[in-house]
């Protein structure tokens, strides 16, 4: 459900998807990423705003709604009209994840949310935090390899878990190494990744990755130029 409201008169919402017993909570936040300072006083200052300002503010609206369903007290939400148009009784959902998708990317700090978003419990988990561009390869590549709604879940449970212990600049080498093995290899200590996680865009945009309009297609799928990798 895009662009509803938990209350009459409350703030707005992105997007809902309830699919069995999973629900996703989706934030989209634009912000801004600004010019990098050589002050580390002032660059600092100037990431946690703009990290405050989309991140965790995509983070405060996301959990509001999650809290109304870890309530399981069933609730109406509504349109922009302030019509009911939806009655969800949250005894049916069983599996919560909160994605923030951005339109900049942040670098590590978005990665690995620990280093500056506070839970408002110690219970709960942080959310994914992506940019659209790494989100929508990671759907791509899932699409394209025939992979489902639950590996799509089971990634979202495994990417969960490295907040805290995760040393990474690029998403895409999280959700590469994802794509090749089914899984988010375990390792000992700090998680790291490298560039050759992420080749495998390389490879399946070789053969066409499903953009819209994506250039070179008729070569792509041209069985003369098609290489097996």
């Amino acid at each position: 459900m895009p662009s509803y409201y938990l209350e009459k008169g409350g703030s707005e919402r992105d997007l809902l998807v309830l699919a069995g017993e999973t629900a996703l909570i989706i934030e989209a936040k634009a912000g801004k990423i600004r010019e990098p300072m050589y002050d580390p006083d002032k660059a600092y200052n100037g990431i946690w705003q703009d990290f405050k300002e989309t991140i965790d503010y995509g983070y405060i609206q996301a959990y509001s709604v999650k809290e109304k369903l870890m309530a399981k007290m069933p609730f109406d939400v509504y349109d922009k009209k302030m019509n009911v148009v939806l009655n969800i009784d949250p005894n049916n959902i069983k599996d919560i994840h909160t994605i923030i998708v951005t339109y900049n990317k942040f670098g590590h700090v978005q990665s690995d949310l620990q280093m500056m978003l506070d839970l408002y419990d110690n219970d709960d988990h942080f959310p994914w935090a992506v940019c659209i561009d790494d989100l929508e390869i990671f759907l791509l590549g899932l699409i394209k390899l025939k992979m489902s709604e639950r590996d799509f879940y089971r990634f979202l449970n495994q990417r969960r878990n490295l907040h805290g212990q995760l040393i990474v600049n690029d998403e895409g080498q999280i959700t590469g190494q994802f794509l090749k093995h089914k899984k988010i290899l375990k390792q000992t200590g700090t998680y790291r990744f490298s560039p050759n996680d992420d080749y495998i865009y390389d490879q399946l945009y070789s053969t066409g990755l499903g953009f819209k309009k994506e250039r070179g297609m008729d070569r792509k799928t041209d069985p003369r130029f098609i290489k097996i990798v």
